[in-house]
């Protein structure tokens, strides 16, 4: 309910039906709201087509006086209790003041004024002013219908047709952050369709004859039309949008955050149209990062840059002494220039090495300039600028706020060097140190280029703010020198502008990793020598202690991807042309930027590249694709080419040529060179008959590549292709076939390759996701008991529903679980307590009646590792249950009443002594016993005696019990549970530190109780149950058999049951005692030969310390001296000597006398229908996980 500015209505009971009234107000429900009839269906339909702001709020509150017609909405409500308590609160603090007033006019004026009062302090006041009513009313129509709480957050919504069939169901696109949703009501016949975006595989535009424009939406085998809509280009790029937003939360388990500086920046002055009316701060933010991603593309800069704006303008271009028009874009840290079009000139300016910025004299032929003096003394000259007065001031403002950060220690002696310490200055390019040509031995080929790019550098700037023209193309296609690769490197990829904003990162990254061992450090090691092995450098200590900073320093920046084969290759190539920190920041502009999800633990960015490259195959080299798609070989030699960027596939210096254009260029040489290989060779390829013989046409045409810029002075490396010359293969220059590529597939772009990559992402995610779930799946089933298709069953809704719980889950730990399921364990697939009870409680075959809450978070404490629940232990558990043997479900009750799932600081074993009279009162009276055992759940007894509530579950902290985290695991594994509880003598370990867990395998062997519940019989021997667990079994046992067909049989047998192991018990606790005859006050006898004589059991149960035989020797007892008391230590076995205990056999031989029982615990269940009724119920139609009561 909300308070509402007030509206005048004319026609008050229009539509509408008056529920309330008294002298000044009204409660009104729309019709067509939870009633019937042709007038209800058609005022709904109605209101759903025409988008009726009516149909969000069906109820409402006016104000109306006798003497007027006129009346005014105060208040709106999309439940009766909602617009009840308004209409409560108005009769409580407003009805009785007007009376007071004079006349009507007054009586409105005092009313209008309150509300609006109300109005203006609400908590919609804010959203209000950041977004258009109507798309407000849109939000709650859209909270309303689908079930969606407050965290989903509605980006837009859109009139459009879905079709059903041959039938198109007008109705509203709702686009939400983690869903698409579709309603409509037409004559009666409602449609809700709910679709997740991480379940869709394919967005696609359409066009026929009878719908011409229209977006198919693929979820695995099922396809969803929509049409009709009134801007389709809007809509689909939105959708896109989200799917991709979506499909990164799992990659990068990242979750969405709405950019909230950007909510509250003021809209643009210009004249909003009515689409701007209907957009959200959303929709406004998706915008800015689809801008602000282009941005950053287009200029290579860091991920982490924002797209302030942007406007036009011209740059003076001293080279060619004339004006560019193009865009002047600016953000938080750099202010950059792109002609039009774009690839005339670009400029990229860091703030850091702005000086100064002021405006110039305005001239006819430049007006509104401003001058921007970098610190290397040029001058960017800007002119032709609208508001030049507001650029001025913001980029002064973005100046002053300019940090220079820098990271590890600020200044270090020279010489002060501890051993071990990483080193004051990092490596030079290795080839100054290990170059292969003489000293005197100069290529005058390199001298030429070193002459060519001095001379650019002279006309057109040096550094990160040079213009970028085509000229700079193709001084690349000729060459660039080794002294200055590096350096270029740098400036094409972005680099430079990484390492000038985080000044001294990898000097801090060096000095953490430092002696960290993990299991990325240990790949690392592995591969270490396999890095260009013939390489003088990294023959030697320095060239691979290089290779290992570099990589351990990354692995330790981005955990998420830590190390992957390839890097290495990769990185000792960089390595050799540019200095060990420089080589850093390439490494992170490959991985992060150029080659995005390249080398993470999956490769999916070279899954998905493959995947494009096979489109465009399959567009360009049609024929070909057919034929070696059969062979399977493009997907092999296109993985391999993309992860190494040719290093492996060609001779050396050729592939550095292809780093250099790549860099250059993007990602998109890689694909043009690749699709000219293929084309060049598509004879020889299509007469091949399998995929060997392919194979080899593509390495001699690679092995023949040659870089007529060196000479082929070395053999070529274990990385290069080995063939010996073959005429039917001429050498081939690497420049020519790289000009070559980019002539012939020239419409191929940046932009072209990243709309391919987001339509092969959703399939790459969808594949890698299907593959986890059948090896979690096939992992779980030979434990579990279940077959394929209800396992399959049950993890899809065990995945749904952690994922719809990450959605709006609160910690950041729940939020790791969007991107959990691209995790190669099967054991990530867990369920926090919350979770774990809801799916539980609802799949669970028993039920446990009034004691439900206690068992099921017993099992919780039973089956959690680190507060959490694997699919597999859930899985293994519920098949145990439903199809295990009446063994195996004995024991899980059993064990259910046993510490840590059952302590004995409960408040139910406070009660346990009075109740045990209520057993052994009901020897051979089965309704006695019903009676008892019913009014002991029900918390009282026949003595008067108040019971406590058993409803609570008893609270164990098992931080602070004396368990260990070994016995959590295995806490069967003990000989006598009462004995650690006592003594408390358990072997604490040390703690596992984190490199540790790192470097620890990613599958472990089954321990602890899935081991035991995978095995008939228990390894090792149950602990004995006391009485007071004894009592709390009985009571969940009794709980279990409630509202059965054979209830009083079941009833009658347990209490059989209970009755024989109660007088086992007693007679256990009677045979503890008489074995202490030997033992007279505390004192032991000991003979003349010096041992005591008691008997080897009564050794055991006493268990002497040896602390007592240390004191016995130290008395000088000797071997002829008369039998002497001597005083000794007792550890209790199982308790007193007289404790009451039984054990797990007498609990199964007795439960299986009785043949209601047997029966009852042999019976098979079937979960299909539970989990089919739980996967029907969309999870967004929870807001909060709450278990059913079984």
């Amino acid at each position: 309910m909300s308070w509402v500015e007030p509206q005048e209505v004319l026609v008050a009971k229009a539509l509408w039906s008056v529920e309330r009234a008294n002298t000044y107000f009204l409660l009104q429900r729309r019709k067509g709201h939870a009633d019937r009839g042709i007038g209800s269906i058609l005022v709904n339909t109605l209101d759903t087509v025409l988008d009726s702001s009516a149909k969000v709020a069906p109820y409402r509150l006016l104000h109306q006086t006798p003497s007027s017609d006129i009346c005014y909405i105060i208040a709106s409500g999309s439940s009766k209790s909602e617009i009840h308590k308004s209409w409560t609160w108005l009769e409580q603090n407003v009805m009785e003041t007007l009376p007071t007033f004079e006349n009507d006019d007054d009586v409105t004026e005092f009313v209008l004024g309150k509300i609006r009062s109300l109005a203006a302090t609400s908590e919609n006041t804010k959203t209000l002013s950041q977004n258009s009513k109507k798309f407000q009313e849109a939000t709650m129509k859209f909270r309303r219908i689908f079930g969606m709480p407050e965290e989903e957050k509605l980006v837009n919504y859109y009139s459009c047709s879905y079709w059903k069939g041959r039938i198109p169901r007008q109705g509203w696109m709702y686009l939400s952050i983690n869903h698409l949703s579709f309603y409509s009501f037409i004559l009666g016949i409602q449609t809700k369709l709910v679709i997740r975006w991480v379940d869709i595989t394919e967005l696609k535009k359409t066009h026929t004859m009878l719908v011409p424009e229209s977006i198919c939406v693929y979820v695995r085998e099922q396809v969803y039309n929509f049409s009709v809509f009134t801007n389709v280009n809007e809509t689909h790029k939105l959708m896109v949008q989200l799917a991709n937003i979506s499909v990164r939360q799992i990659i990068d388990k990242e979750s969405f955050e709405e950019d909230l500086a950007l909510a509250n920046k003021p809209r643009s002055s210009q004249k909003s149209s009515k689409k701007k009316r209907k957009s959200s701060t959303l929709k406004r933010d998706l915008d800015a990062r689809e801008r602000s991603e282009k941005y950053r593309l287009l200029f290579r800069l860091p991920k982490t840059e924002k797209l302030d704006g942007h406007i036009q303008c011209t740059v003076w271009a001293p080279y060619e002494k004339n004006y560019i028009w193009g865009k002047l874009y600016l953000s938080r840290n750099f202010i950059c220039f792109a002609g039009i079009p774009e690839d005339v000139v670009k400029i990229v300016i860091p703030m850091r090495n702005i000086a100064i910025v002021e405006k110039a004299n305005s001239s006819a032929a430049l007006p509104n300039p401003i001058s921007i003096t970098i610190r290397t003394k040029s001058t960017l000259l800007l002119g032709h600028l609208q508001d030049r007065e507001y650029l001025v001031e913001l980029i002064s403002d973005f100046l002053s706020k300019t940090s220079h950060v820098r990271y590890g220690k600020q200044n270090s002696e020279s010489g002060s060097e501890e051993p071990g310490s990483p080193p004051a200055t990092f490596e030079p390019a290795l080839r100054t140190i290990f170059c292969r040509r003489g000293s005197d031995d100069v290529d005058p080929k390199e001298l030429m280029k070193e002459n060519l790019w001095s001379m650019h550098f002279e006309e057109y700037g040096k550094g990160v703010s040079m213009y970028r023209t085509p000229k700079l193309q193709e001084l690349v296609m000729k060459g660039i020198p080794d002294s200055s690769r590096g350096e270029i490197w740098m400036l094409f990829s972005g680099a430079v502008n990484e390492l000038g904003c985080h000044p001294g990162y990898y000097q801090s990254l060096v000095e953490q990793s430092l002696g960290k061992c993990t299991i990325a450090t240990d790949e690392i090691e592995r591969d270490l020598h396999r890095s260009l092995p013939e390489h003088p450098a990294f023959q030697s200590s320095r060239g691979i202690d290089a290779l290992r900073r570099v990589l351990t320093a990354y692995a330790f920046r981005n955990p998420s991807i830590g190390y992957c084969q390839a890097m290495n290759i990769v990185t000792s190539v960089l390595l050799l042309y540019s200095t060990e920190e420089q080589a850093f920041w390439l490494l992170v502009s490959l991985c992060e930027r150029l080659l995005p999800d390249y080398y993470n633990t999956k490769v999916v960015g070279a899954l998905v590249d493959q995947g494009v490259f096979e489109d465009l195959m399959k567009g360009y080299l049609p024929k070909l694709h057919d034929h070696l798609q059969n062979l399977g070989v493009v997907a092999t030699v296109s993985l391999s080419w993309f992860l190494t960027l040719f290093l492996c596939a060609m001779p050396f210096n050729a592939a550095v040529k292809v780093i250099d254009c790549f860099f250059y260029n993007g990602a998109r040489v890689i694909f043009q060179l690749a699709l000219t290989v293929f084309r060049i060779n598509m004879e020889k390829l299509i007469s091949c008959k399998d995929d060997g013989e392919a194979m080899t046409v593509l390495s001699m045409y690679l092995g023949s590549i040659r870089n007529r810029d060196y000479k082929d002075v070395s053999p070529p490396t274990s990385l290069q292709v080995r063939m010996n010359p073959d005429p039917s293969f001429p050498p081939c220059d690497i420049g020519d076939l790289i000009e070559r590529a980019c002539e012939r597939f020239t419409e191929i772009s940046e932009t072209t390759i990243e709309k391919m990559r987001f339509a092969q992402r959703l399939k790459v995610v969808k594949k890698i996701e299907d593959s986890i779930a059948k090896s979690a799946i096939r992992s779980a089933q030979p434990e579990s008991k279940f077959d394929k298709d209800v396992l399959g069953d049950l993890f899809s809704l065990f995945k749904e529903e952690l994922r719809a719980k990450t959605y709006w889950g609160g910690d950041e730990e729940e939020g790791a679980g969007a991107g959990v399921l691209l995790n190669s364990s099967d054991d990530q697939f867990v369920a926090d307590k919350e979770l774990f009870i809801y799916l539980f409680s609802n799949l669970s075959p028993w039920r446990f009646g009034d004691v439900s809450k206690q068992v099921v978070q017993r099992f919780f404490l039973l089956l959690e590792e680190n507060h959490t629940v694997s699919f597999r232990e859930l899985a293994v558990t519920l098949g145990i249950m439903c199809k295990g043997d009446v063994q195996q479900k004995l024991s899980l009750i059993y064990r259910l009443h046993l510490p840590p799932c059952c302590s004995m600081d409960s408040p139910e074993a406070e009660f346990g002594v009075e109740a045990m009279q209520f057993f052994t009162a009901a020897d051979g009276d089965v309704n006695v016993f019903q009676e008892k055992v019913a009014r002991l759940s029900n918390g009282t007894v026949d003595t008067g005696v108040e019971l406590p509530d058993p409803d609570p579950l008893p609270k164990v902290d098992v931080e602070n019990e004396p368990i260990t985290k070994d016995m959590v695991d295995d806490h069967y594994a003990m000989d006598d549970a009462s004995n650690v509880e006592e003594s408390g003598a358990i072997d604490e370990k040390s703690p596992v530190t984190e490199a540790e867990k790192l470097s620890a395998p990613a599958k472990k062997k089954p321990t602890g109780y899935r081991h035991m519940l995978a095995s008939k019989y228990p390894a090792k021997p149950l602990p004995v149950m006391n009485q007071l667990q004894f009592i709390q079994l009985c009571k969940t046992v009794y709980n279990m058999f409630r509202d059965h067909e054979k209830e009083s049989e079941l009833y009658q047998a347990i209490s059989v049951v209970a009755t024989l192991l109660l007088k086992m018990g007693e007679a256990g606790a009677q045979s503890q005692v008489s074995q202490k005859r030997d033992e007279v006050d505390g004192f032991v006898f000991v003979d003349s030969a010096g041992s005591d004589t008691k008997s080897d059991e009564m050794k055991e149960c006493d268990a002497p310390s040896e602390t007592a035989s240390m004191e016995n020797k130290q008395q000088g007892q000797d071997a002829n001296t008369e039998t002497t008391p001597v005083p000794a230590k007792k550890v209790p076995c199982g308790g007193d000597a007289n404790e009451w205990t039984i054990t797990f056999e007498q609990f199964v031989a007795s439960v299986l006398t009785e043949q209601a029982l047997t029966e009852f615990f042999g019976a098979e269940h079937k979960i299909d229908s539970e989990i089919g009724v739980l996967r029907s119920n969309h999870a967004v139609e929870r807001v909060h996980l709450t278990p059913s009561t079984p």
